[in-house]
């Protein structure tokens, strides 16, 4: 039969090749089922439902997409969320072996000849704790659902996982969300532990890349929270510090929470509609409600999304960098054994597909590929407001955080250079250099595998930082010209031809519409008797307040350093324990130069 000039069983395979995983678990037959059969098990009944189509009254013109439409109809699989156990989980493996149990019932054996000896009874093979499942299952009445299928009766094969060794309790949760599946309406279903062939390379790496999106389309997500038993649980479950489970938070439309007795913890159908359960998940990760509620994968905000995961953490060390792919909408090969090499080529690759310089806001210690990029994501930590950062606690008061983001968009001219580039010399960027006149070590405490230093700068208050032991700083060689370079300085402070402060542009955004859909009759001039409201004592001009509130606000700067030897232009970065804060100098920044950071 054919659509468009196209085989059924072609667009079907189609369909289910690009939209859905490489294995589902098909409940009513509690088996795994692969591409292939999944295209073979379906097709027959879509293309019973297009003949009836076409014999009947209703035989209107069909295409490729109705074809497809019929498939996501008859595909809808519930995916499940949780942390792994140190040891027990079903693996693929096991789950394919329910095909091969030996029968119960041994064959038949030919007669032996006479013999003075009679031969030894054939020995009945034991079930393992997976054939006992499956026996159970063989063995429950067949239910019929609505529309006379045959339904598992997975809640009778209780009896045959209560006796297994205790390390078998993973396949304790793998029943128990099947059997909630179920009772969803789901006859098929996902889960990370069983559905991914670990022993072929290419599969898992196909897995890897293509989480995101198996968790995106699925119909819905069940996250089983182990260390949960009230919402007062919450904060301090296992699930929120897993690498892994920072996609499977984000990526799905619809996601239901379920506590270690698998009771729901809410009464939504699902918790990103529930707005008290979404602030609780906000408050726990730092995520902002938004993005909680529906988030877009895109390669913007790199650093606030890297604060995210920097608490979070998972087994193998590259993983911290593929679980992280879906959330920028990147792609980099698998390739396990090479460490932290994966996290530094995940950033290579967000750096060619994005302008956001706050990649290169964070402290620690940085990539052995180079040290402008981070070692990981918790090099990323969270900006403390500045109590004299004048702007930004007026946006604040404006609205809490995600109205600051957003007025922010209006309010702040671009900061950095937004052209950087990773090159084959390191990252390329124009920067305001201030020199460091001079570097005394503190004998005062620092962090171990740290030493505390009072820089004396060009033009800018003194500086206490704690710069990395082995850095160039810390150790005597042949290295020279030490400099301050701000990363997110306004261009308008460094051009020649600008004025000092623009003040007029921030009064211009505030008759503009408010940003994000919120309707062009909502001006950000309805929010200035708010505004007034909040202004200092003594200040009643906004504009002189908006100036003096640019002046300090506050910037982030970074050591740099370069080899006697080295040419001019070429620096590389020193490991600072913390962010350096910067207050913008009276004069301006100096004028950014081209540099090439190692």
């Amino acid at each position: 039969m054919k659509v468009d000039n196209v085989d059924v069983l072609d667009i079907i395979g189609e369909c289910i090749t690009n939209e859905y995983p490489l294995y589902l678990l098909h409940l009513p037959e509690m088996k795994l089922m692969s591409r292939g059969v999944m295209r073979t098990f379906i097709g027959s009944a879509i293309e019973e439902q297009l003949a009836a189509k076409f014999s009947g009254a209703d035989s209107s013109e069909t295409h490729i997409s109705d074809v497809k439409a019929m498939v996501r109809a008859r595909m809808h699989y519930a995916i499940l969320s949780h942390k792994w156990l140190a040891q027990g989980e079903p693996t693929f493996q096991d789950i394919m072996t329910l095909d091969q149990t030996p029968p119960e019932t041994p064959p038949e054996i030919p007669p032996a000849a006479p013999s003075v000896i009679p031969p030894p009874e054939p020995v009945k093979p034991t079930p393992g704790p997976f054939a006992k499942l499956k026996n159970k299952l063989r063995k429950s009445p067949a239910k019929k659902a609505a529309n006379d299928e045959p339904v598992i009766d997975i809640a009778g094969a209780s009896a045959a996982v209560t006796d297994c060794p205790p390390q078998t309790t993973g396949l304790s949760k793998l029943r128990a969300f099947c059997d909630k599946a179920h009772g969803s309406g789901f006859n098929w279903v996902w889960s990370d532990t069983c559905c991914i062939d670990k022993s072929s390379s290419a599969e898992l790496e196909e897995s890897i890349r293509s989480m995101y999106n198996w968790y995106w389309r699925s119909s819905l997500c069940m996250v089983y929270l182990a260390d949960t038993l009230t919402l007062e649980d919450l904060v301090g479950d296992q699930w929120f510090t897993r690498g892994w489970t920072l996609q499977e938070l984000l990526a799905p439309v619809f996601v239901k929470f379920y506590n270690r007795d698998w009771e729901p913890l809410t009464s939504n159908d699902n918790d990103k509609h529930n707005p008290g359960f979404v602030q609780r998940l906000s408050n726990i990760t730092g995520i902002p409600v938004s993005e909680l509620e529906r988030y877009n994968p895109e390669t913007n905000r790199v650093r606030e999304k890297m604060v995210w995961a920097s608490k979070r953490r998972t087994t193998r060390v590259e993983d911290m960098a593929y679980c992280l792919m879906g959330l920028f909408n990147v792609q980099i090969t698998v390739a396990y054994g090479e460490g932290k090499r994966a996290f530094y080529r995940l950033q290579a690759e967000i750096m060619q597909n994005c302008n956001d310089i706050g990649v290169f806001v964070w402290s620690g210690s940085p990539s052995l590929n180079n040290s402008m990029i981070a070692s990981g994501p918790e090099c990323y930590t969270a900006i403390e407001m500045d109590p004299n950062d004048g702007l930004t606690r007026l946006l604040y008061a404006i609205g809490g955080e995600e109205k600051v983001q957003m007025l922010l968009a209006g309010f702040a001219p671009p900061r950095g250079d937004t052209s950087f580039r990773l090159t084959n010399r390191g990252v390329q960027m124009r920067l305001p250099l201030f020199d460091v006149e001079s570097y005394t070590k503190s004998e005062n405490e620092a962090a171990q595998g740290w030493n505390k230093y009072t820089l004396g700068v060009q033009g800018l208050q003194e500086i206490v930082a704690e710069v990395d032991n082995n850095s160039a700083m810390g150790v005597a060689g042949d290295w020279n010209d030490f400099k301050l370079a701000i990363i997110d300085y306004e261009a308008a402070d460094a051009d020649p031809n600008a004025s000092e402060l623009r003040t007029d542009d921030f009064a211009k955004y505030l008759t503009m519409p408010l940003p994000r859909d919120q309707g062009s009759e909502n001006t950000l001039q309805m929010l200035l008797p708010l505004i007034r409201s909040v202004l200092p004592e003594g200040q009643s001009e906004l504009p002189d307040f908006l100036a003096d509130a640019r002046k300090k606000r506050q910037y982030i700067g970074i050591l740099l350093a370069r080899e006697r030897y080295q040419p001019q232009a070429f620096y590389n970065r020193i490991p600072t324990k913390d962010l350096i804060k910067i207050q913008r100098p009276d004069f301006g920044w100096n004028l950014p130069e081209t540099v090439f950071l190692k």
